[in-house]
């Protein structure tokens, strides 16, 4: 089992993750539940995954997990 938090995919994810928060911040309040939610649910199962890969016990299962 590797730590996550030192694979390079999982740091750019994580990035992308806080850039998409701060970025959809300011979104209409009508979007509130639309793009802005989706966004935000799908940029967090990003790292997720990968986090989630790495407490896997082959490397065949970390990659079904990408």
């Amino acid at each position: 089992m590797q730590d996550f938090r030192n694979l390079k995919v999982w740091q750019k994810a994580h990035d992308l993750t806080l850039l998409i928060y701060k970025l959809n911040f300011d979104f209409p309040r009508e979007e509130l539940f639309g793009w802005r939610n989706s966004l935000r649910k799908t940029c967090v199962d990003i790292p997720a995954f990968v986090a989630e890969g790495c407490g896997k016990p082959t490397d065949a299962e970390f990659a079904k997990s990408l």
